[in-house]
Order: structure tokens, then sequence, then C-alpha cells
């Protein structure tokens, strides 16, 4: 799969061209980690375990998730990536998730563009009905992006991530189909 939109600052790509070591660099950065929910598992710290779940990931897409890389196209550099995982087809619905692991570019937009371009994926061409969604307590910026998009709060998950060392609180947030909110 592979989605280009022109004149965007971002363009999502799909994963199986990408490099595993770069993606892998992108999430092993301790900021990421702490928003992510926590720790990865620790088979993600075995080269080989990290390189057969990635491979697993890429023989899905299309079944119960679609995963693309997001790339900068002011430099071409690979930035994150944004997924729709554990699509119920029979009842119209997947899990949002995303990851912007440079720093140095969060804050710059990418994100919620991205953000908007998969769920108008989900949404317009896997014609799903709803799109859900779990952001650690915290970490207003993202909260903010789905907000804006039309996503609404349904419920939190008390201690249900550890951040830091301590616990910290999930929000679940939905998104229907006539909710989505596109931007421009």
């Amino acid at each position: 799969m592979r989605a280009a939109v022109p004149g965007l600052a971002t363009r999502a790509t799909s994963v199986g061209g990408s490099p595993v070591r770069e993606i892998l660099a992108l999430t092993a950065r301790p900021e990421v980690i702490s928003f992510a929910g926590g720790l990865p598992a620790p088979e993600l710290f075995d080269a080989a375990a990290i390189r057969a779940a990635y491979d697993r990931v890429l023989a899905d897409q299309g079944g119960t998730r679609a995963t693309f890389a997001i790339e900068d196209l002011a430099d071409g550099a690979l930035v994150g990536f944004v997924h729709l995982f554990d699509i119920d087809w029979p009842c119209r619905l997947a899990h949002f998730g995303i990851v912007i692991g440079e720093t140095g570019r969060q804050g710059r937009g990418l994100g919620s563009e991205a953000t908007a371009l998969m769920v108008g994926y989900g949404f317009d061409t896997l014609n799903l009905d709803r799109i859900e969604l779990r952001v650690v307590d915290g970490n207003a910026p993202a909260r903010h992006i789905y907000a804006k998009l039309g996503f609404v709060d349904e419920g939190r998950l008390r201690r249900a991530a550890f951040i830091a060392g301590a616990p910290a609180d999930v929000i679940v947030m939905g998104l229907l189909r006539e909710e989505f909110r596109k931007p421009g």
C-alpha cells in the first residue's frame, strides 16, 4: 500500500521498504516509550525477536492492520509511523496509534497531519465506522490533536500505564465517521 499526498508536509508510505533499524531507533527514546505507555515488551530487546515482530506486522498488512511510515517531505527522513490495528471488519472499527520518534520534529504539525491522513484513510478507504485510541493522560499535545479531529473522551483506565516509575491513567477516545472533522 502507498498513500502519497502531494503538497503536504508529511507522507505516509508503506513500512515494507522502511529499514527496521530506523523504525526501532524512533521508538527507543525514553520520551517516546514514556508517552507510548511504558517500556516495550521484553521480547523487543532481542534483535531476532524484533525482526520477527516486524515481519508479523508486515505479514498482516490488509488483515487486521494497516501500518505506514511517516516521511518528512522537507528532507525525506523517516520520522515515525502510524497505524490502524485490531481492525474488526464486521463491526467496521479499528484502533489507532502513532509515533513521531524524533523529538526535534515534534510540535511541527507532522503528527497532526499524519493522524488526519490515517483517520481519513480509515473512513474513506477502509470504510470504517469507528476509530478508537488510548492515550496517556499526561500527553496533552496528542489529546489536543485528537480532539481537534473530533475524537471524544470515552473513559479513563486508571493506572493502566507505567511512566517514569509511576502509574499513570490512560484515556480512551473514540471517533465516529460522521464526527470526523477533516482539516482544511
